[in-house]
């Protein structure tokens, strides 16, 4: 064997060196990206959780963003602030969720599930004036244009009444805002 062979092998033994490395690295990349991602949808699930939480265990939250609802002039001079600041929140949450889409960290099924939602609470007057009033203005451009655009679907909301418990708001004619009912 001489010393051009010696050389040939070598370079062919490095070469595959070579390859094997990389397809190692192309495999712990992968493997890292689905982590980064589960890690991205377990932060935007826990944020969602806690945004819906924080209404559920404030009742005078809960109360003051029910009453907002369908006018907000129902809101009182200490009640705008904070309703302003959980709908603020609210809608940069399917904002949020707009983004993790457009990065492939959350699947088609769940982003259109989250946008008709974010559509149907547009389609609600008290939030729609909020958002008119300068709320849209706080998101993104294209976020904003697309939750616009976006089909709210049937059956936009929900209510509940001690009489008929939970229902949706295409079933009933009128729901009154009082203590006994909440529509949502």
């Amino acid at each position: 064997m001489n010393w051009e062979s010696i050389g040939a092998i070598s370079e062919l033994v490095g070469a595959a060196a070579v390859v094997v490395s990389l397809l190692y690295l192309a495999k712990q990349i992968k493997q890292n990206t689905v982590s980064t991602e589960a890690v991205g949808f377990q932060t935007w699930q826990s944020d969602s959780a806690a945004h819906w939480l924080a209404m559920a265990d404030n009742r005078e939250l809960g109360r003051d963003v029910a009453a907002c609802m369908y006018d907000s002039r129902n809101l009182s001079d200490d009640s705008w602030i904070p309703v302003g600041s959980w709908l603020l929140n609210n809608l940069r949450q399917y904002q949020t969720t707009f983004i993790l889409h457009e990065k492939g960290v959350i699947d088609d099924d769940l982003f259109a599930v989250e946008m008709r939602m974010a559509a149907r609470n547009l389609s609600i007057p008290g939030i729609r004036q909020w958002w008119d009033a300068g709320g849209r203005n706080q998101m993104l451009p294209k976020f904003a244009q697309a939750v616009e655009a976006f089909d709210p679907g049937e059956g936009a909301h929900w209510a509940w009444t001690k009489e008929t418990g939970f229902v949706s708001t295409d079933q009933v004619e009128d729901l009154s805002l009082d203590d006994s009912s909440t529509k949502a």
